[in-house]
């Protein structure tokens, strides 16, 4: 079933088209999951973090004063514990993890937000002027309560 003589290799001149859309759209998927996977890990290191904060930052007086005293979080304490647990991400990613916190509100609530650039695998290896990194942002919140 050939069809006519004219029509023979039209095929073969969009081939080439065809691989490179393919190939582009794989760059997009793996860069999109790669920023995925950072947010997921930004996220789940905010969450630690901030339940390690308000943990280790958790004033001795509050803590031992009694069930009438409100519990109150040290934010110098609560950043420091927060920065040393993103060390560890930001080693790996070549970029610094920024912390910032908010001043602990009262009932001894701590906000976290995390913002990192990460890498992206195939916009870090083009050299068409893609972006070469992906601003990810997250935020979480830790509550201390009297059990």
């Amino acid at each position: 079933m050939a069809g006519p003589a004219r029509e023979t290799g039209s095929v073969l001149a969009m081939v080439p088209a065809a691989v490179l859309v393919m190939l582009l759209l794989a760059s997009l998927c793996l860069d999109a999951g790669a920023t995925f996977l950072a947010q997921r890990e930004l996220a789940d290191l905010c969450a630690s973090a901030a339940n390690d904060a308000a943990t280790l930052a958790l004033t001795d007086s509050a803590l031992y004063s009694g069930r009438s005293a409100p519990l109150t979080i040290d934010p110098v304490a609560a950043r420091a514990v927060a920065l040393a647990r993103a060390e560890p991400l930001s080693q790996r990613w070549g970029r610094a993890v920024q912390v910032r916190s908010s001043q602990p509100g009262a009932g001894g609530t701590l906000d976290l937000v995390l913002q990192a650039s990460v890498p992206l695998p195939i916009g870090a290896a083009s050299g068409l002027g893609a972006r070469r990194a992906s601003p990810v942002t997250v935020s979480c919140q830790a509550t201390l309560r009297r059990r």
